[in-house]
């Protein structure tokens, strides 16, 4: 994957060291870690592990997590992720999972899906045979995000927290289908 994909308004750059504070801010905000993990904002630790997770991802795989920069002012706006998955009963190995995050004031704008269709495309070009995204129940801007890319729902379940996700994907239109 490039160090940095464009979209028309936004460039996603290669998760790097200096995004970390960048990570911590936004993990700090209730708003945006809502429907991730337990529901409750990222504990600073934890945030650091995951910033250090992404950037051996980035290492390991040769791509990952990207820092969302607004093209016209280089401002920091959000987080994308796309991570490799191991095989599972709904995924094939190889299958990346996307996800995203957008600083709260700028919700609404369409943000989200530009990074969703953006990271959907570039796994896609790489060679990922099967894209993934899930959503928690109750957070249907991200559902409708999803959809939006084209990605169908492929079957909804509780996870150990006993919270209901949506799992959707798509199959790279060169690379075969998705198990169902």
């Amino acid at each position: 994957m490039r160090d940095a994909v464009s979209t028309e308004r936004l460039t996603l750059v290669r998760w790097a060291p200096e995004h970390r504070d960048h990570l911590l801010r936004l993990s700090r905000d209730e708003r945006v870690t809502r429907y991730v993990r337990d529901g409750l904002p990222w504990p600073a630790e934890y945030a650091r592990r995951r910033h250090e997770g992404a950037l051996e991802h980035w290492e390991r795989h040769g791509f990952g997590w990207r820092a969302v920069e607004e093209t016209a002012t280089g401002e920091l706006i959000g987080v994308a992720s796309a991570v490799r998955r191991d095989a599972t009963a709904d995924l094939p190995a190889g299958a990346v999972e996307i996800g995203w995050w957008v600083d709260p004031p700028l919700w609404g704008r369409g943000l989200a899906t530009e990074i969703a269709r953006a990271l959907r495309d570039e796994a896609f070009r790489t060679g990922a045979p099967v894209v993934a995204a899930r959503w928690i129940d109750g957070n249907t801007a991200s559902g409708r995000v999803i959809t939006r890319i084209g990605l169908a729902h492929l079957r909804s379940y509780r996870d150990e927290q006993d919270r209901f996700l949506h799992l959707h994907a798509t199959a790279n239109p060169r690379a075969g289908r998705v198990r169902s």
